[in-house]
């Protein structure tokens, strides 16, 4: 798809997403959240099971914030996935952010290699 000189809002994300699963220079980042509950006081673990009462509406708030920021161009595909649009410095980056508890995963390739998408994957 990169090779074909195609954006992101010209190809089926779905077919980027199984590319992005089967493709050699995929790096694949897991971010564990936790989330502040004022009523408890705490903060919780947002990738515990226990944890998923009440936290749908902080991913919620997670997804429409990364719509928000200018730092890094994304676009919504489906609820609660993200990708890059600056293809041609990036390559494809895709932002999974789940609905009610688990860790976001950022998974990034890059044409220049493995090391190029792992660090691409940190800064997203």
């Amino acid at each position: 798809l990169l090779h074909e000189g195609k954006h992101i809002d010209e190809v089926d994300v779905e077919a980027v997403k199984l590319c992005l699963t089967e493709a050699e220079n995929v790096a694949s980042i897991p971010i564990n959240l936790h989330f502040y509950r004022p009523n408890a006081d705490t903060m919780i673990d947002a990738s515990a099971i226990a944890s998923k009462e009440g936290l749908q509406s902080c991913f919620f708030l997670l997804g429409s914030c990364l719509m928000k920021q200018r730092i890094l161009d994304v676009t919504e595909a489906s609820s609660g996935e993200f990708f890059a649009k600056d293809t041609t410095s990036m390559g494809w980056c895709w932002i999974d952010v789940p609905e009610a508890v688990g860790p976001v995963v950022v998974y990034a390739f890059h044409h220049n290699g493995i090391e190029v998408a792992r660090r691409v994957a940190g800064e997203a």
